[in-house]
């Protein structure tokens, strides 16, 4: 089964999961990220890719 590593990784393989479960992520991510002193490494970041890669 595929991972999703990074959020590069989800936005250039989007087509693997349904819409709205990419949807829901993405909307989670960026409100977490405009969230000052948010960062991209955060583990709220890593718990939202291996959700999403459960429906690969």
């Amino acid at each position: 089964m595929k991972e999703f590593k990074t959020i590069l990784d989800l936005t250039g393989n989007l087509h693997l999961i349904p819409q709205v479960i990419a949807i829901d992520v993405l909307k989670r991510v960026t409100d977490w990220l405009v969230t000052p002193g948010a960062s991209i490494d955060d583990d709220y970041i890593k718990r939202q890719l291996d959700y999403a890669s459960k429906f690969i």
